[in-house]
């Protein structure tokens, strides 16, 4: 379903080029099939009277797409008018039309580094990118459904599970390291544990390798709503699917919060966090970031700034940055570097505290501090 939907949002990249799928060409591309020449409607209003049936806003639109097109260039203006024709003389240009404005609509649901990521691509390129941010942003959607109705005895149980699998993979985790990574580990089994956690953690659905075995000893001890949505999956890559997503929200919970065992926050508390709570400075830097990493960090800023109100009065330091990601920028920091591992404490550590500031944007707080 994904990826006739990325088959039929693709059509203009493949015929029209690298720049026919930008926004505010598709934009314009939108005025040329619309109310004022759209397909099919010789039999209608004239152009005159669907001029006059607009409301203000819509004419104030259209003048603005008007300027838009006036601004281009002569060769980029003869291009959209032979799209326009094209479309219009297409036996589906209805359809072809519905295409252009969901993809359209698409793209502006996406991040800015999201987006310019897409359209940088070459047409080829920008098929398969799509078809996989399809597929990704519904198997996305799919695990949060399921964190979503854990509880937290579930949550406890989960994380429990994580540490005897883990156990159980030592060694396959272990070679799964960077060099760096193994030395860190050293012979403290604690950090082991950790580290090999984090690995887990970082590997993709494909990768995981979970037997019915260890399926069942996880279902036998979930709440009947968990076990219910585990049982009823019979595919077991969606299985795995499942389970992964429920160790991020396990991991979520108990690494990022004190170690104490809290349901997931919801999609409307994060956005509701970042719109409300964070600066401009890192709203900006959530927003470059990919889908899969847009979640994961800024549920992590959500955690910190939760710890450190309730930390407010009283001890405890700031968790780690996350593992094997950039971390988020402080007033005066930076992303971290990609692949600098740091492993999780429960409780956060008292040598890690925010960084310091010599003022912050909007008045908000700052962001958690870089990994290290």
């Amino acid at each position: 379903m994904a990826h006739d939907r990325a088959d039929r949002r693709s059509w203009f990249s493949r015929r029209f080029g690298g720049r026919a799928a930008a926004p505010a060409v598709l934009g314009l591309a939108g005025l040329a099939v619309g109310p004022l020449g759209a397909a099919g409607q010789d039999d209608g209003p004239s152009p005159r009277e669907r001029l006059g049936a607009m409301t203000a806003a819509e004419k104030e639109e259209l003048q603005r797409k008007e300027r838009r097109f006036r601004s281009l260039s002569a060769d980029e203006q003869d291009r959209l008018r032979a799209m326009h024709a094209e479309i219009t003389e297409a036996p589906d240009a209805d359809e072809l039309t519905r295409v252009m404005t969901r993809y359209y609509e698409w793209l502006k649901t996406l991040r800015p580094g999201e987006r310019a990521e897409v359209l940088s691509l070459p047409p080829e390129q920008r098929i398969e990118k799509i078809k996989g941010m399809l597929e990704e942003q519904s198997i996305q959607r799919f695990q949060r459904m399921a964190a979503s109705q854990l509880g937290t005895d579930d949550v406890t149980l989960i994380f429990r599970w994580i540490g005897e699998y883990v156990a159980r993979h030592d060694a396959e985790l272990y070679d799964s390291l960077s060099e760096d990574q193994k030395r860190f580990v050293g012979q403290n089994p604690r950090t082991r544990r950790f580290v090999l956690t984090g690995a887990l953690m970082r590997k993709s659905v494909n990768s995981i390798l979970v037997s019915d075995d260890e399926v069942n000893q996880l279902i036998d001890g979930l709440s009947p709503t968990a076990k219910q949505i585990l049982q009823s999956e019979k595919d077991r890559l969606q299985r795995v699917r499942i389970i992964r997503g429920w160790m991020e929200a396990a991991a979520s919970s108990m690494f990022r919060n004190g170690g104490r065992t809290t349901p997931p926050p919801s999609n409307e508390q994060i956005m509701e966090f970042v719109t409300r709570e964070l600066s401009a400075r890192d709203r900006a830097f959530l927003e470059g970031l990919p889908a899969e990493r847009f979640r994961r960090e800024a549920e992590r800023y959500y955690h910190w700034h939760k710890g450190r109100r309730e930390r407010e009065g009283g001890g405890g330091g700031a968790p780690p940055g996350s593992q094997g990601t950039p971390g988020p920028p402080g007033p005066q920091g930076r992303p971290g570097e990609i692949d600098r591992f740091r492993p999780f404490r429960p409780g956060g550590d008292p040598r890690s505290g925010p960084p310091r500031s010599n003022g912050r944007e909007d008045g908000a707080r700052s962001g958690p501090p870089n990994s290290r």
